[in-house]
């Protein structure tokens, strides 16, 4: 398994990790679902 590095402001970190608590799951889960939706739009897959 990689690893990715996502650089982002302390603002965009509290929003990204409040929301994934929110949702109980991980934050990397998170990113990986919405980057899938997005190119599932995206592409009509």
């Amino acid at each position: 398994m990689s690893t990715i590095t996502v650089r982002m402001n302390k603002d965009e970190q509290e929003v990204f990790e409040t929301y994934a608590k929110l949702r109980g799951v991980p934050l990397s889960t998170i990113m990986k679902q919405t980057l899938e939706e997005k190119i599932e739009d995206e592409f009509d897959v």
